[in-house]
């Protein structure tokens, strides 16, 4: 009996997913069978999607027990083959649509492989079935619910990041629907899901890497973005907020690869506003500094790094420019990592180059005496405008290095005839033995001198320019970890400079009083002071949520603060040193709601 003729009643959503568990345990013996039994469970969740699927986690739900059950995993090919050609490819029913494209979407970030298939499914005679068809619908306006609008641009950009798309495809898209995208984006600034906000913005970015690596010698993204100067606030507010918070490498690049096409682009030099390009100069530092040593941190390095030279020299910062020393020295350590680490070829190209054209050319600066271009491995002055950790009396010359190196074999030449010395005995030229533990001894005190003063040499520093939490004193102090009120903690807000500056995470208090300028009152971060604002963190919401109430964040947004507390955890400058109590909240008080102002307030 077809199950569309069988009436279902359903006393809680666990029967539900008992009668899908039925369906997916129904025997199998060839792939007409498995067709036959994916076909039933598209339509069972057709039906009832009103009732059971409401959000899109509960769509995972039903996703996964597909992708795990045996019958997938006996016939993945087939399952995913009908699923497009069947279901996907052919229906105009929006409701079947929306669970044909669901499957097919988390059955994709489950597995790539699987994305790769469907992706060699959907391509028929060089053209991209799929992603014509989910094109064409949204330009016809086919979609009338942005849960339907969401799970297309999210399949649409899971496939181009992957491959590349044919030009026949992308001339499927106008400006008007790029506009629409773009306005999309404007509409949706103050949803409590951000989700779908990120969706659309995503699909923009990766757009806009098709069109950067097709032959068409245009990019609409771009085009479009020319003609919307100062109406798509949320779009540039939003990108940057994305590139802060991100963990996401592909994310990260597309993001670069889109601010590199603007910074580029002669009419949307001033597409951002000044405070959005201070904050972007201030992540920029803070990656190029913090990204390790691995092919992936520096294939992302060097696309920071091709971002901050327009950025530097095209948009208002070329006028205003924004923390010029802490820039210049950034590049300058970039061309000395030390640790004998070696300078990729490529960074130091794209550092030297900037260097040139705005520190010397467009600030006006003279030539840099921080590298010598005749040394394979430029050597940084012991400026101590380079490093906080630099010592005023280091040598500041190349003759100076050597002189110091000369003085110091002198006097280990001295010390070493002096022991010999002292160790014959009258009236013999025999040498008295020095124990194994004095050798011992001696030769590690020189080994680790020669370790210290090599690092100051090379990287001026006394660490092999590491700064973190090991080189920062306070991790050696040992202090009894404070317990505060919330009336304590507001004491060290910083408004009162005799008093240290002390914040708060998810309860974790942490003294960031080194960080004045930052935490201090009238800086960037000063909200964020005397209180546990863990929740604005990873909202962007500084008005109404600097509060340690952390209900309805999602899972990446519960990372993003265990990212923070990571951060304040090994840094060099701060430290924790207690915990804050907080008062229970109440079961009747309601979960903070988004605030319209956080696009134009995130960090």
């Amino acid at each position: 009996m077809d199950d569309d003729t069988i009436e279902y009643f359903f006393d809680s959503i666990d029967s539900f997913y008992a009668e899908l568990d039925e369906v997916l345990h129904r025997s199998y013996s060839n792939e007409e069978d498995v067709k036959r039994i994916t076909t039933q469970y598209v339509r069972f969740l057709t039906r009832y999607q009103q009732e059971f699927l409401k959000s899109a986690v509960e769509f995972a739900q039903v996703a996964y027990k597909l992708i795990d059950s045996k019958l997938c995993l006996d016939y993945s090919t087939v399952v995913l083959g009908h699923l497009l050609n069947g279901h996907a490819l052919v229906s105009q029913d929006m409701s079947e649509l929306l669970v044909a494209y669901s499957l097919l979407l988390y059955a994709g970030k489950d597995e790539p492989r699987w994305m790769n298939y469907i992706l060699l499914e959907a391509i028929q005679k060089r053209k991209n079935r799929l992603f014509c068809k989910i094109m064409t619908e949204i330009r016809l306006g086919f979609y009338t619910s942005y849960k339907m609008l969401s799970v297309s641009f999210a399949l649409c950009y899971e496939m181009c990041k992957l491959a590349k798309v044919e030009e026949s495809d992308l001339e499927v898209l106008d400006t008007d629907m790029i506009n629409h995208f773009l306005n999309l984006v404007e509409e949706t600034r103050g949803d409590s899901d951000e989700s779908f906000n990120y969706d659309v913005i995503r699909l923009i970015m990766v757009l806009n890497e098709q069109y950067m690596m097709s032959g068409l010698g245009l990019n609409l993204v771009l085009d479009v973005l020319s003609k919307r100067m100062g109406i798509s606030d949320t779009f540039s507010a939003n990108l940057i907020f994305m590139l802060n918070r991100s963990n996401d490498t592909c994310v990260q690049m597309l993001i670069l690869k889109l601010l590199y096409g603007i910074f580029t682009t002669p009419t949307l030099y001033e597409y951002f506003y000044t405070n959005d390009l201070y904050v972007l100069v201030d992540i920029t530092l803070r990656e190029l500094c913090d990204l390790g040593d691995t092919k992936e941190a520096q294939t992302l390095r060097d696309a920071y790094l091709r971002v901050l030279e327009p950025l530097l020299e095209n948009t208002q910062l070329r006028l205003r420019p924004y923390k010029k020393e802490e820039t210049h020295k950034t590049l300058l350590s970039l061309l000395n990592p030390g640790m004998q680490r070696k300078v990729n070829s490529t960074t130091k190209r794209i550092v030297k180059r900037i260097i040139e054209n705005w520190w010397e050319k467009l600030c006006g600066f003279q030539k840099s005496v921080y590298y010598n271009d005749n040394v394979n491995s430029p050597n940084l002055s012991h400026d101590s405008r380079l490093s906080s950790c630099t010592s005023s009396v280091g040598p500041s010359t190349p003759d100076a290095v050597d002189e110091l190196s000369a003085v110091v074999a002198r006097e280990k030449m001295a010390k070493i005839t002096e022991i010999k010395k002292e160790n014959v005995t009258p009236g013999k030229s025999k040498v008295k033995k020095t124990s194994l533990l004095s050798q011992g001894l001696i030769g590690l005190s020189w080994t680790v001198l020669f370790f210290f003063l090599g690092s100051y040499l090379i990287t001026e520093s006394w660490t092999w320019g590491y700064r973190g939490k090991w080189t920062n004193v306070n991790t050696y102090i040992p202090r009894q970890q404070r317990v505060f009120t919330e009336t304590e903690l507001l004491q060290y807000d910083g408004t009162d400079a005799t008093k240290p500056i002390y914040l708060a995470i998810d309860g974790d208090v942490y003294d960031v009083s080194q960080g004045r300028g930052w935490y201090g009152q009238g800086g960037s971060y000063h909200h964020f002071a005397g209180k546990d604002a863990a929740r604005a963190y990873v909202t962007g919401c500084f008005e109404d949520h600097l509060t340690h109430d952390i209900r309805g964040l999602t899972s990446d947004q519960l990372k993003g603060i265990d990212h923070w507390k990571k951060f304040y955890d090994k840094s060099h400058k701060y430290h924790k040193i207690g915990r804050v109590l907080h008062d229970p909240i109440p079961d009747d008080t309601p979960i903070p709601k988004p605030c319209k102002t956080a696009v134009d307030q995130k960090p």
